[in-house]
């Protein structure tokens, strides 16, 4: 990124058929938005878990635990009751 701005006096020479050299800046920002794009892609590549919304995956997944947690506690006391019943 650091070079992107001394790319356009690389890009004057190959562009001096154009007239007033008007090709250069068109050219720099396309290349520019061009690395800076494969750039981004890369970073989000590296890190794919910065943009994923896990904070909010991790809550929902403990309300659920807690939710299974008290069904089974729920489950285990009318079944108790079911069997105290059976022997009377």
């Amino acid at each position: 990124t650091l070079w992107l701005p001394l790319r356009p006096a690389a890009l004057y020479e190959p562009f001096a058929g154009s007239w007033n050299h008007m090709g250069v800046v068109p050219t720099a920002a396309l290349l520019a938005f061009l690395l800076l794009g494969v750039e981004e892609i890369a970073v989000t590549l590296e890190e794919p878990f910065t943009i994923l919304p896990l904070d909010k995956a991790c809550e929902e997944l403990r309300e659920c635990a807690e939710d299974l947690g008290i069904w089974r506690e729920e489950d285990e006391g009318s079944s108790g009751r079911n069997s105290d019943n059976d022997d009377d």
